[in-house]
């Protein structure tokens, strides 16, 4: 498994600086507490700031918290839209979260995705 980002004030600095990376970053950290408490919230704020500047992974793991209402409403609508805006670029799990939400799946997980 790829090296796991843990919560750091270096990490939280360059976030807030608007680093995509750092936010995709931290943004795992607060979904899988790694280093800080689990917090869906805090996860969906950095996944949002970094979709917004084009990270892949982050548009479809938006996508996921709004497909299982953590940290967000559950939102079937917004959970497709973070999708397509991934799927559209060629990003493979969003097509597949995509389908799967279409197909009215009821299995989901939070995959690790890369920036």
């Amino acid at each position: 498994m790829a090296n796991l980002p843990f919560f750091s004030n270096d990490l939280l600095v360059a976030a807030k600086r608007g680093d995509k990376v750092a936010q995709f970053d931290l943004e795992h950290a607060y979904t899988f507490g790694f280093g800080v408490a689990q917090d869906y919230e805090q996860a969906a704020k950095w996944y949002e700031l970094a979709a917004e500047q084009g990270s892949l992974g982050a548009l479809n793991n938006l996508g996921n918290l709004y497909a299982a209402g953590l940290g967000v409403a559950r939102d079937d609508l917004k959970a497709n839209h973070w999708y397509r805006r991934a799927a559209d670029r060629g990003y493979a799990e969003a097509q597949v979260s995509l389908g799967q939400s279409y197909a009215g799946s009821p299995e989901w997980t939070i995959p690790i995705a890369a920036p």
